[in-house]
């Protein structure tokens, strides 16, 4: 066990005099601003300002002279914080000198042990896919979409099939044309829309004279025509019968512009690139229960009373917390928790502290956290960028945020690794109970694993394999190089260019001498579309 000195009481006193003085400095600063019925401003009386204001002005002044006393005590230095105990009841009166007895104890970081990690061997996900994951994998992807097919013999249109329209704009300076496909399926649109497309044939054309409103001309391709009178007609060119996409060419070709031979090999990089993902967020659980198991490492006992009372305000109103953990083992909980926490956190830094050239914040990255964090709340640049500036605490987790993960990530790449394995059991398992709810609350990885069924259950809404449109060559890119948590947004695959029609903007369109009249525009769109 290392011997190390981790906190220390002292016992001060907080002289009486510069109590006084404090207090009659502050008093004198509020006397000049306060409004009191009867007095001119400036002149109430001091003590009337102090009986008004007594619990702010003597928290004040006993914060203001004991941050004076403390750094005059040798022990501050090489704390990381420290707790102040005042007797109770606090004597502290206007015009009436009295020293008062204070307590402090401070708190030092936790020390480290040198440990070679190249000794550590991290667990690693087998990549190799084998041939029925990967089409059961693409199978249950293709299945999502509904693509066209051409009618063997032509007819009027029905529900659940596919309009391709030709809608035309034209006033006497400029002419637009735009190609849509209006698929005829219910919750695309309101019903009684599309009602006035179903039982129309091939060449079916209508003709008005429309306004186009005002608000169009933040569209580029509407701009020019923005609020003018101008003739409409839209034309019927082709009506198709929509099917279920399946595991096949014409199915690939429609959702990713690639036969199905290319769209196989896309998924099986993607793929391969998730379950490296989730090995580094696995390695990452893993190194976490290897700090919180330091047992041998001590903690600051009044700071973890501190942390845990923390803990308490954050999730005594928490449903899923009183549901997991039991009414008698919570004390114990955020007991224990806090420990971990105090632990891990002492740790980060102290490995940033010895390994400086790898773990200091660069503006990049310190830019990167901030325009995130600027998205998520919808704030400007400017705000956030002040608020990192002028706001300590602030200032402090975003930097604690970036410190953490390089240090995981410098770890990470020293550690050795174990024969990948197809079924992980969980870093959690053979954890505490307390460490185990602890991973469930924070929904980390508490169940073994098993890669296929992993795969099987990627969520599919934010996966697309489209190309790219300026693509030259067969090189394929997928967004993932980060942490699994830190890539659950669009992911892309890019290939040959394509180009996709989709209906982007529902517009009512106001005839002369029948406003009832509502058209529906949509836009040809170049590049990545959502089919």
């Amino acid at each position: 066990m290392l011997q190390q000195k981790i906190q220390e009481v002292h016992s001060i006193t907080l002289s009486g005099v510069s109590i006084q003085e404090a207090l009659d400095r502050e008093v004198r600063k509020r006397a000049a601003k306060q409004k009191v019925p009867g007095f001119r401003l400036g002149m109430v009386p001091l003590n009337i300002v102090f009986d008004m204001h007594e619990n702010e002005i003597v928290s004040s002044v006993l914060n203001q002279v004991l941050i004076e006393k403390v750094r005059e005590i040798p022990e501050h230095k090489g704390s990381s914080k420290y707790f102040v105990q005042f007797p109770d009841p606090i004597h502290v009166k206007l015009g009436v000198t009295s020293d008062l007895p204070v307590e402090i104890t401070f708190v030092y970081p936790s020390q480290f042990p040198d440990t070679e990690w190249s000794d550590v061997l991290l667990p690693v996900l087998d990549e190799d896919i084998s041939e029925d994951e990967l089409r059961t994998f693409v199978e249950r992807y293709l299945q999502q979409f509904m693509r066209c097919e051409p009618l063997e013999t032509p007819r009027a249109s029905q529900w659940g099939d596919m309009l391709f329209v030709r809608m035309n704009f034209k006033d006497n300076q400029e002419e637009r044309s735009v190609v849509s496909k209006i698929p005829l399926v219910e919750g695309e649109h309101p019903e009684y829309a599309i009602e006035e497309f179903i039982g129309i044939e091939p060449g079916y054309m209508i003709s008005q004279r429309v306004k186009i409103p005002h608000f169009l001309s933040t569209v580029p391709s509407s701009k020019a025509l923005a609020g003018k009178r101008v003739n409409f007609s839209l034309l019927v060119e082709d009506v198709q019968r929509t099917v279920a996409c399946a595991l096949d060419d014409k199915s690939a070709q429609y959702t990713a512009n690639c036969d199905l031979k290319e769209l196989l090999e896309r998924a099986k990089l993607f793929l391969k690139k998730r379950i490296q993902a989730l090995s580094y967020q696995i390695q990452k659980e893993y190194l976490e229960v290897k700090i919180f198991q330091m047992h041998e490492i001590p903690v600051s006992d009044i700071l973890i009373k501190d942390y845990a009372r923390d803990l308490q305000r954050q999730y005594e109103a928490n449903e899923a917390f009183n549901s997991l953990i039991p009414e008698d083992h919570r004390q114990d909980w955020y007991q224990e928790i806090a420990r971990c926490v105090l632990l891990k956190k002492m740790f980060i830094k102290d490995y940033a502290l010895k390994n400086p050239e790898s773990c200091t914040p660069t503006s990049g990255e310190i830019l990167e956290i901030l325009d995130a964090y600027r998205r998520k709340v919808n704030a400007s640049n400017e705000s956030v960028l002040r608020q990192y500036l002028e706001d300590s605490s602030f200032n402090e987790l975003i930097q604690d945020i970036i410190i953490s993960d390089k240090v995981m990530e410098n770890i990470v790449k020293k550690c050795g690794r174990q024969p990948p394995v197809k079924i992980l059991p969980s870093v959690w398992k053979d954890s505490s109970f307390v460490q185990q709810k602890y991973a469930e609350l924070s929904e980390k990885l508490t169940q073994d694993l098993s890669v296929s069924a992993y795969i099987q259950e990627i969520p599919l809404s934010n996966v697309q394999f489209l190309p790219h449109p300026n693509h030259q060559n067969s090189d394929l890119e997928i967004g993932i190089d980060r942490p699994l948590e830190e890539t659950e947004g669009m992911l892309s695959v890019q290939g040959n260019s394509c180009t996709e029609v989709i209906l982007e903007q529902k517009i009512s369109f106001q005839e002369e001498g029948d406003p009832s009249i509502k058209i529906t525009e949509s836009e040809k769109k170049e590049g990545n579309v959502i089919v």
